[in-house]
């Protein structure tokens, strides 16, 4: 067994221990271990400001939305990239924003969620100068940008984490702390590394460095996914050279495309699509509506007590080209579920999902949320079936589908059982069908490497990230730092 912690000692998987509480101590050992790695050359943050009552988290209660109020930023506001969305702001009146002068924006400060999600961290942009904070956000009002970078990093490095783990209250899932907080007097007394002005500037220098590295090898990564998907879209070419047609109808032009003043398109979604894409199809003759070919209903059942096969949405991974295992869950209670026999296409319909490619052949008789779409094609042979989920899967495809949908909000728009069966169609004969499956298996065996690749490149960025973090102060050293531009240059070869 695994050793988790010698002081009483704890074995992962201990009975009558809870994993919580293991997690914390983890964390404790692991926080106090970085800690001493820095000896007495360590501070706390109300140090490095000068005044720890300076240190505070901002508006309780906002007040209703202001237009042309003041900006205050939220935990929405803050992004995993540790800059500030604009469009997520909060708009206060001034009498608000003038209650809280404790928390008023200069521009430069260090902010914190401290609520909720913990550890989203972000320097203010001085175009946010007048602004605040709010009550689930703190801030550090450091005095230069030296100070605000280097406290940015050691808040995201390993010994500013495992800190406000220990210091937090709440669940740790994974990476982040949900449901957790720090108060304030905690986030006073985390410890930081007490570097020289040079030190400081030399670790964000390199850590920039490094930084641009690891987003380097990321685009590479994107740069490969979109091969993935070009190839895969390839499916739509070889059903065109089956059918006669010289290309396949465009369902998609672009994202953006001009249009004259007197144009009388209401939805600005669906800029740059082919609206006379079904057109197109049915007028060369060789599509039909895919409801020709089977049944697609968005019709429920009851589902019956007790454990039953069942997928929610959220548990179904997007643009997946395996199998996916149906999980067992118990049914106390019964309500109206989408019923699936072995073989049918379970087909989510909001338009997130959709554009996400989450679609998959059931391989045992299960029942699903209400989300998805039944495609019947439990009694069409092998070859038909998988013509059909891979079509569905293609990027244009999906674009088009998206297209179609209707609703208020964006997560929430979707798309009816009648639009996705009208879905143009190729007709292929039994020949073609048989032809064109074995090409769509091999495409999606070939494509298997790109995924490979890409997964491949996305772990060695988050590597390489996480080693330049793991301890701050090895990047004074030379050999450590150049050893990670050795490791970065290497991957992106």
């Amino acid at each position: 067994m695994k050793i988790l912690w010698e002081s009483p000692l704890i074995f992962e998987g201990s009975p009558d221990i809870e994993p919580l509480s293991v997690r914390l101590r983890v964390a404790l050992h692991e926080a106090s271990c970085e800690i001493d790695k820095f000896g007495d050359q360590i501070e706390t943050t109300a140090d490095l400001v000068g005044d720890a009552k300076k240190i505070r988290h901002g508006i309780a209660v906002l007040g209703p939305e202001v237009e042309d109020g003041v900006p205050v930023i939220s935990i929405s506001a803050i992004t995993d990239s540790h800059s500030i969305d604009f469009d997520k702001l909060r708009f206060v009146g001034l009498d608000v924003a003038d209650a809280h002068p404790h928390t008023k924006l200069y521009g430069g400060e260090v902010i914190i969620s401290v609520k909720g999600t913990l550890g989203k961290t972000a320097v203010v942009p001085y175009e946010l100068a007048g602004g605040n904070i709010t009550r689930e956000v703190a801030m550090f009002p450091v005095t230069n940008e030296v100070d605000a970078k280097f406290l940015l990093l050691v808040l995201n490095s390993k010994i500013g984490r495992s800190q406000m783990t220990v210091r937090s209250f709440g669940e740790v899932v994974a990476e982040s702390i949900v449901g957790s907080a720090i108060t304030l007097p905690e986030l006073r007394e985390l410890k930081v590394p007490k570097f020289s002005r040079d030190e400081k500037e030399t670790v964000i220098q390199r850590f920039k460095e490094i930084e641009s590295f690891s987003k380097a090898i990321s685009a590479k990564a994107l740069d490969i996914k979109a091969l993935r998907e070009k190839y895969i879209d390839s499916i739509l070419d070889i059903i065109a050279k089956e059918i006669g047609v010289a290309k396949f109808p465009t369902p998609w032009f672009g994202r953006f495309y001009l249009q004259p003043s007197n144009s009388s398109i209401e939805r600005l979604d669906v800029l740059g699509a082919n609206t006379k894409f079904e057109d197109d199809c049915i007028k060369c003759g060789e599509f039909g509506p895919l409801s020709e070919i089977c049944d697609v209903s968005g019709s429920n059942e009851q589902i019956p007590l007790g454990t039953q096969k069942y997928i929610a949405i959220e548990g179904l991974p997007g643009n997946y080209w395996g199998e996916i295992e149906i999980p067992e869950i118990e049914v106390d209670k019964q309500t109206g579920r989408t019923h699936f026999f072995a073989g049918d296409i379970a087909w989510a319909h909001l338009k997130p999902s959709i554009l996400q490619g989450k679609v998959f052949i059931t391989l045992e008789e299960c029942w699903g949320s209400h989300h998805f779409l039944k495609v019947s094609t439990s009694e069409l042979d092998e070859d038909t079936r998988v013509i059909i989920w891979a079509y569905l899967k293609t990027s244009p495809i999906k674009r088009h589908l998206a297209n179609k949908c209707t609703g208020k909000s964006e997560s929430q728009k979707d798309i009816s059982d009648k639009a996705l069966g009208a879905l143009p169609f190729p007709k292929l004969t039994s020949k073609q069908i048989k032809k064109v499956a074995k090409s769509i298996r091999d495409i999606i065996d070939g494509s298997h490497a790109f995924e490979s690749q890409e997964n491949d490149l996305n772990k060695k960025a988050e590597c390489l990230l996480e080693k330049a973090c793991s301890n701050i102060r090895d990047l004074l050293v030379e050999d450590h730092f150049r050893s990670l531009l050795a490791e970065a240059k290497e991957t992106l070869q």
